[in-house]
């Protein structure tokens, strides 16, 4: 039982994540980056949006880099941008880094919304709920008998077997009873 509520926990938690970062992203943002040998990885957060960024980036130094600001990010309709290349509910964009000396670097966001990550894990999560579950024991709960039909000529022979069965037993006891 145990296990069945640390599996069902350990898919619940993404679930829980995403709704926490759909309702903080209303009104702020958030960004997460990190960069290796000119390589560049991050997640923004804005405006119950998720933005993955990869991509190239010479000018900037190794290691992370995080920026945080609340105020006003109003909430905004799928896609946020008219100019989104949206399909479904996801997009993809390009973007030219420039710097002093002209482009640095080029980054690739796929952008999505919150919505649509809660929607795949309650999903994933009814699925697990479905696998985990205990099994149904019958013998514990209230028994249902199945009630097959019977013919009229099976009811007839089993009518015509007890009143056979009766007589006989009763002509034994009569007799039994003259003898004394």
């Amino acid at each position: 039982m145990k296990r069945r509520w640390f599996i069902r926990a350990l898919f619940m938690l993404p679930l829980l994540l995403c709704i926490l970062g759909w309702s903080w992203s209303a009104k702020h943002y958030g960004c997460i980056q990190y960069a290796y040998a000119g390589r560049l990885f991050g997640c923004i957060s804005a405006s119950g949006v998720v933005n993955l960024e990869i991509g190239t980036d010479k000018g900037r130094y190794d290691g992370w880099d995080w920026e945080f600001s609340s105020g006003d990010h109003p909430s905004q309709y799928w896609p946020p941008d008219p100019n989104f290349n949206a399909f479904l509910p996801f997009s993809i964009e390009t973007d030219t880094l420039v710097g002093g000396a002209g482009p640095v670097g080029k980054v690739y966001y796929l952008i999505f919304p919150y919505w649509f990550l809660i929607l795949i894990f309650s999903v994933i999560l009814f699925f697990v709920r479905r696998k985990t579950r205990p099994k149904r024991n019958t013998g514990m709960a209230f028994p249902i008998e199945v009630m097959r039909g019977v013919s009229k000529k099976e009811e007839a022979l089993a009518q015509a077997e007890k009143r056979v069965g009766n007589t006989t037993t009763s002509g034994q006891h009569d007799h039994a009873t003259h003898e004394n």
